[in-house]
């Protein structure tokens, strides 16, 4: 061997073997298969293999498989379980429920699925903090992840799929451990992270079906110099001379013949190595060890880092000696997203609801699930997407069923009958629940076979509206704005009548106009249907519009690889239009015909919508051919500037530059998630997009872009799935578009507001006063007195900050507000008596990680500023106090909970509704029927203006002091002055 001739001048290396198994949860077997096939057995043959010998460790990473093995488990193994984990040797690493996507959830969705995860593991084992997060299968990393896993408490990350180019250059600069500063959401918002050098498997030294296995035949001796040549190979990526490697690949040691084979083997490399006298002196060692282990291990050894401060999209592997570019699943199963999304945005109201009205805390084990990172992703087999459909609407159902219990809790009143409303028709009644905590304007529509509704609002003002047929039936879309109290939920009248009457929807006015108007736009299209330009006040902005088709032979669930250039959809026709004009809204609706149809479609839409806001709203139903990517595409002369494009991950904006593709099948590079939207620089104005759930976004040039609304493709990319991407379904997608100057805190402002639109849940029986999650018009229809209160506001009230959840944890109430505002803001929210901080899991205390330093900033080659932060305008809005939190900081705090002092508040019906008009306000409603978040609200008040004159005379105290200080200076200096003259 070389490395003989330079013994003397070798250097130590410390070889760190970590026993793992990746278990997916769904991807080509549903998660009931997996865990019944395989993950039974390999818990089982944990039990065995560490009782067999106490030097043997394991790590696992899937929470919800142990929640399920632990859930069926005899109460002995349910011991040796956690006797294992608290001695340490078997190790919990990631701690959420599941290894979640990083490139499709938004905030709120990540820290639901950690929190679910250490929910369990505190309740179950007691642990309180996760050291090492552990995300090495994901499809590409987010800057939000080392942010989030930072403020919950981790020390560790270890990542693994990052841009081929990406790794080689961390190796040769040996950088593969580095600093990852991510999304600026507080002071903790970095994480030492560590790259695995190769994929998670076991490396080819130790592969029984790799050429380089290093099988019984060989002796001991001959194996451990290849290992060590291994270890010498691999140490230049590392600042350190402690080696992590992985020894476990998918569902690994679920046999257990095998899986003790594999203990003993590498057991009898590490005695042999370690009893070695030539391994001594060379200072090569081995050992089987936790990733704590390890991760403590480097800290003694070295503690200053490169940092990173980018994001890692998109993934890009070799294949055939070709890149590929895996941005295809941001966009694959579109309906799949959607159903996720609108699960979590149920789910965070019923978190909110249970907590504040039943101090009870709400559970999302599905929810959770669904952010497996081969879930939302939509890269699974067809009947694993049929099982994750139906488990998301049981936890639909759920939620509701859950905001039901509280909604009684809410609206019927023990104590006395409120005034009985009546009216002389047939109604239905929906409850209007307003998930923001401020008060938004909103505009609602409806759908109806009927032209002519009634609405009244919880105080039987008659509201205006205006009807508008819908191009795709013989229905009308019936639509109002109202402003809504904070965090209520509000009982709203709904009578249908086939004739006109004085309290009826006003119909629309339509022409042949190609274009439509409001008080802050207008919107010109062409003779076929595609958007022309856009104005803005007086600012005219080109904005032209194509529906646009890729052949994706060579694409799959994965991988976004067109064979050509593509090509404007050349057998989309414009069917139909209408143009309708009134005074809530003024609505264009395009109606287009495709050649062929696929599962019964054969149309496309598309529908855009101004009322009157600086928001409007435009809506793609879309489907795919065969082998078919569908985008929609924009382009303007008004793009200038070189850095025009940033994408949101809904903690930040991260530029994102044209990088010019050499082939058409490269233009996956140029593909981009946008869960939180994205923002277009233009030439004179800013403009914003919020989509309803999340998709990719390609730059498609300097001045152009593409959102991927449907892919349809037949064949496998070849990366484990096995089929293709048989979706024949409409894709239906919702955005608010928005131009302007867009400074900061107004642009997160209306990002939260896109997310969180008024959830609207008919009451199916009155009796019971249950609701559904279905259409209006399910509603039972009633003709007797409305007996419930009929409004209810549980409390918070506060625009500077975001409430992204209240949850109950050891009896206490816990919240996590986000200050998204471009100053920093004092939390005094009225009615809450804030205890202490939490880490973001609001288990252990707050506190900032100060271990971490770094040298050199790590910048990647022909990078192009790709993935960096990009920062906002706008006037610093500073509000400061006692317990301050900065710009963009998300932190979680226990607060004083005495939920049950209800304020009672009896309906004000009026017998003669009252007619409002657009701009008429909820505001003298917003406090009515509050829950009061402290013992007495009177008490809090009195101490604070205790503290105010604290204040003043401290204040007084110390001017005077120094008033009298400079009087005796003065006097001095004459004194001298004096006796010197």
């Amino acid at each position: 061997m070389i490395w003989l001739i330079f013994l003397p001048i070798c250097f130590a290396i410390e070889f760190f073997i970590i026993p793992h198994s990746h278990c997916d949860l769904g991807w080509v077997e549903t998660i009931e298969d997996y865990y019944k096939k395989q993950v039974r057995s390999i818990f089982q043959n944990i039990i065995t293999l560490l009782s067999e010998n106490h030097d043997r460790k394991f790590v696992w990473s899937e929470t919800s498989f142990l929640k399920m093995f632990m859930d069926e488990a005899e109460a002995d193994d349910k011991e040796v379980i956690k006797r294992f984990i608290s001695e340490g040797r078997l190790e919990i690493v990631g701690g959420g429920f599941v290894q979640s996507d990083e490139a499709n959830p938004d905030i709120e969705m990540v820290i639901r699925q950690i929190e679910t995860g250490h929910n369990y593991l505190y309740e179950n084992f007691g642990i309180e903090k996760v050291r090492v997060a552990w995300q090495i299968d994901p499809f590409g990393h987010s800057a939000l992840t080392p942010a989030i896993l930072a403020n919950f408490g981790y020390e560790f990350l270890v990542i693994n799929r990052v841009n081929y180019r990406y790794k080689e250059q961390l190796i040769e600069d040996g950088n593969l451990e580095f600093i990852w500063k991510g999304s600026e959401i507080g002071d903790n918002h970095m994480i030492f992270t560590h790259l695995l050098y190769d994929h998670y498997d076991y490396p080819s030294l130790f592969n029984i079906n790799s050429n380089d296995y290093c099988n019984a035949t060989k002796d001991l001796d001959t194996c451990s110099e290849e290992l060590y040549d291994f270890a010498i190979d691999r140490k230049s990526a590392y600042k350190t001379d402690k080696i992590m490697l992985l020894y476990g690949e998918d569902f690994s040691y679920n046999e257990i013949n095998k899986a003790r084979g594999l203990f003993s083997y590498i057991e009898n490399l590490r005695d042999y190595i370690n009893a070695s006298p030539k391994f001594k002196k060379l200072k090569f060692s081995l050992r089987i060890a936790t990733p704590s282990e390890y991760f403590e291990a480097v800290q003694q050894s070295f503690n200053a880092f490169s940092y990173y401060k980018g994001d890692f999209f998109p993934y890009v592997t070799l294949k055939g000696g070709r890149p590929t570019y895996w941005t295809g699943f941001y966009t694959s199963r579109p309906n799949l997203k959607k159903l996720i999304f609108n699960t979590h945005k149920l789910t965070r109201s019923a978190e909110i609801s249970k907590a504040f009205i039943e101090d009870k805390q709400y559970d999302s084990d599905q929810a959770s699930l669904s952010l497996h990172h081969d879930i939302i992703t939509g890269t699974c087999k067809d009947h694993v997407y049929a099982d994750f459909k139906s488990r998301l609407d049981k936890e639909k159902s759920k939620a509701v069923s859950a905001i039901n219990d509280a909604l009684r809790i809410m609206l019927i009143d023990a104590g006395k009958n409120p005034d009985k409303i009546e009216f002389f028709k047939p109604y239905r009644t929906i409850i209007v629940h307003n998930p923001l905590n401020w008060n938004a304007k909103k505009l609602i529509s409806l759908t109806s076979k009927f032209n002519y509704l009634e609405i009244y609002d919880w105080n039987l003002n008659a509201i205006k509206s205006q009807s508008v047929k819908n191009i795709l039936d013989s229905n009308y879309t019936i639509y109002f704005k109202i402003e809504l109290p904070a965090l209520s939920y509000q009982t709203m009248f709904i009578i249908e009548n086939s004739e006109n009457c004085h309290y009826c929807s006003k119909g629309s006015s339509s022409n042949e106009q190609l274009k439509i108007s409001d008080s802050f736009y207008t919107i010109k299209f062409n003779e076929y249907g595609m958007s022309d330009y856009i104005q803005y006040k007086d600012i005219k902005t080109d904005w032209k519009q194509q529906f646009w088709s890729y052949y994706g032979e060579a694409s799959g669930a994965y991988a976004f690889q067109p064979k050509d250039s593509g090509e404007e959809v050349s057998d989309l026709k414009l069917s139909s239009f209408m143009i309708s004009h009134g005074p809530i809204v003024s609505v264009a609706q395009f109606l287009y015909k495709r050649t062929k149809e696929i599962a019964g479609l054969n149309y496309y839409y598309q529908t855009v919508i101004l009322y009157n806001e600086p928001k409007f709203i435009w809506k793609y139903g879309a489907y795919a051919y065969s082998n078919e990517e569908i985008t929609v595409r924009f382009s303007s002369i008004n793009i200038k500037d070189a850095a025009w494009l940033g994408t949101s991950n809904t903690g930040d904006l991260r530029l994102r530059k044209y990088i010019s593709e050499n082939r058409p099948s490269r233009k996956g590079m140029n593909m981009y998630p946008i869960p939180g939207g994205f923002m277009v620089k233009l030439e004179n104005i800013y403009m914003a997009a919020f989509p309803k759930f999340t998709l990719g976004l390609g730059i498609v040039s300097n001045s152009a872009f593409e959102l991927l609304l449907q892919r349809n493709l037949n064949n496998d990319d070849g990366f484990g799935l096995l089929q293709g991407l048989n979706d024949q379904e409409l894709a239906e997608h919702v955005f608010d578009f928005e131009f302007g100057t867009l400074d900061h805190t107004e642009y997160w402002k209306s990002s939260l507001e896109s997310k969180n639109d008024p959830i609207i849940f008919p009451i199916i029986d009155e009796k019971s006063l249950t609701i559904s999650e279905n259409k209006w018009y399910f509603g039972q229809e009633l003709k007797e007195k409305w007996k419930y209160k009929t409004h209810y506001n549980i409390g918070i009230n506060d625009q500077r900050f975001y409430l992204l959840s209240g949850v109950v944890k050891n009896e206490n109430t816990v919240i996590r507000v986000w200050n998204f505002n471009k100053g920093s803001q004092s939390l005094n929210i009225k009615g809450v008596d804030v205890k202490e901080r939490k880490l973001l899991g609001g288990f252990m205390d707050y506190k900032i990680n100060e271990k971490l330093k770094t040298v050199k900033e790590i910048e990647f080659y022909r990078n192009e500023g790709n993935g960096m932060a990009q920062k906002l305008g706008g006037k610093y809005n500073d509000a400061w106090g006692t317990l301050m939190l900065g710009s963009m900081e998300i932190a979680t705090f226990r607060i004083i909970n005495n939920l049950s002092d209800i304020k009672e508040e009896s309906n004000e019906g009026k017998q003669t509704p009252k007619i409002i008009g657009n701009d008429s306000t909820a505001d003298k409603h917003s406090q009515k029927s509050k829950i009061k978040l402290v013992k007495l609200e009177n008490a809090q008040e009195n101490t604070e203006t205790f503290k105010f004159l604290e204040y003043i005379l401290i204040s007084f105290l110390t001017f005077a002091a120094l008033f009298f200080l400079y009087k005796y200076y003065k006097r001095q200096t004459n004194s001298k002055r004096n006796k010197y003259s």
